[in-house]
């Protein structure tokens, strides 16, 4: 009689229990640490997003401050509204920029629930599944072990009485 895990007609569901084990084990963890690195991704883009907005708006204040000097325009100062503007246009590409990188980790944390949703139950299932139909091929071999043993016994017999 062999006792082994990779005998009898069981691996099949043994498989299948496997399977479902992995796929537990894979869904429960890689999507929510992906989607847990993403949300925390997310905190700190709105906080550089806040940053830049308000760095925006201080820089329009100095502009508008600049141009509604009454002293008339020098040439260091059209060189200082300059500069305040050229770092507003950077940083409003900056933050356009930011601004759909969230778009797109938004996107990515619901796929990745969706993958949770679909894979945790299908697991679940296997697994079930696979150790029901493991138990029941396991009582069937079981079962079919024991008729041999009574088999070989009553041939057993047979022989002692017969010789």
């Amino acid at each position: 009689m062999e006792n082994s895990f990779f005998s009898g007609s069981e691996n099949l569901y043994k498989y299948l229990v496997t399977v479902g084990i992995l796929l537990i084990t894979l869904t429960v963890y890689y999507p929510l640490k992906e989607k847990q690195e993403l949300e925390i991704l997310t905190i700190k883009i709105k906080n550089e997003l806040k940053i830049l907005e308000f760095k925006i708006n201080d820089n329009k204040k100095n502009v508008d401050i600049l141009k509604n000097a009454k002293s008339g325009i020098t040439s260091s100062s059209l060189i200082l509204i300059q500069k305040s503007q050229y770092e507003n246009s950077i940083n409003q590409i900056s933050c356009e920029n930011k601004f759909l990188e969230l778009e797109s980790r938004k996107f990515y944390i619901i796929i990745y629930g969706i993958v949770f949703w679909l894979f945790f139950p299908l697991g679940v299932f296997l697994i079930f599944y696979g150790f029901k139909k493991w138990n029941s091929t396991k009582k069937i071999d079981d079962e079919i072990r024991a008729l041999e043993k009574k088999k070989l016994e009553v041939e057993i017999e047979n022989l002692s009485r017969n010789p």
